[in-house]
């Protein structure tokens, strides 16, 4: 099956593209990347129909949550818009579609969101990849619904929480960890494991991906101390108000993961962390 990766330089499309060992697509003229500015309709199908893939995924996106804030409109544009065509471009060449979308679709007031859940966000990313969402599923996509992801950044593009907590307790350095926010992170190698499977079972429609567990981000960062063995004095509780940022962020978006775990076995948080670990010179 030929496989196409929009976004495949990013922290998520790497491990995509390597797994579906996939013809990778990045907005950057990168080396080993075919250039693809998404926003730009007519460049869109040019490149589908030269490439003819039989499988898109996308996980290309702004996903700087303060930058949607201030820029709103290329964020819908990126986010939203062009994964309407996108998405319309592969039906009509045959391709099945998958859109990598986010927890941060919901406002966060209760949790434990299923996929039947209603969609609230409450700041222009959660609206923008809503859109995306909605979009994508007109044309018979597979959403897939991921949070927070983590693992080892081998892109090395962007700052990944779960990255700068390792670098920053291993060097000693403070981690401020919100108390007041509730997650169920996504391990990173998952991703494409459950979009293989999804896809061989012929799927359809919204699927969450994430931790069977949830917890704060503050206890979170502590399970990451007590694995890799670090010192957790250096670990900090504050409130998500502390950070003051731009945009507002969901207090509790832990996902319901019943659904796809009929289909795809997902394991504990601290075996995941004890394969990361193994990977890592610690």
């Amino acid at each position: 099956m030929k496989i196409l990766v929009l976004g495949g330089s990013g922290f998520v499309g790497y491990y995509l593209a390597k797994h579906f060992n996939a013809t990778s697509v990045s907005a950057h003229q990168k080396e080993g990347y075919v250039k693809l500015d998404i926003t730009n309709k007519e460049e869109v199908s040019e490149v589908l129909n030269k490439i003819k893939p039989e499988l898109i995924i996308n996980s290309a996106a702004i996903a700087d949550v303060d930058l949607c804030e201030k820029e709103k409109e290329t964020a819908m544009l990126v986010n939203g818009y062009a994964v309407g065509w996108l998405s319309s471009l592969s039906k009509e060449i045959g391709a099945k579609f998958v859109q990598i979308s986010t927890d941060y679709v919901f406002d966060g007031l209760t949790g434990n969101y299923t996929e039947e859940d209603n969609p609230n966000p409450i700041n222009e990313y959660g609206k923008s990849k809503l859109i995306g969402e909605e979009n994508s599923l007109k044309n018979d996509a597979i959403v897939l619904r991921i949070e927070m992801p983590y693992g080892i950044n081998i892109a090395k593009n962007k700052n990944v929480f779960f990255e700068s907590v390792i670098n920053n307790l291993k060097e000693g350095k403070t981690v401020n960890a919100a108390v007041d926010q509730i997650i169920s992170p996504t391990f990173v190698e998952d991703i494409p494991k459950a979009v293989e499977v999804l896809v061989e079972k012929g799927a359809n429609g919204i699927f969450h991906l994430a931790s069977k567990e949830h917890f704060s981000r503050f206890e979170f960062v502590n399970i990451i101390a007590d694995v890799f063995n670090f010192d957790k004095t250096f670990i900090k509780p504050v409130k998500l108000a502390d950070f003051k940022m731009l945009a507002k962020r969901p207090k509790n978006t832990f996902l319901n993961t019943e659904k796809i775990s009929k289909l795809y076995e997902i394991k504990a948080l601290r075996a995941n962390l004890e394969k990361i670990k193994t990977g890592m010179l610690i």
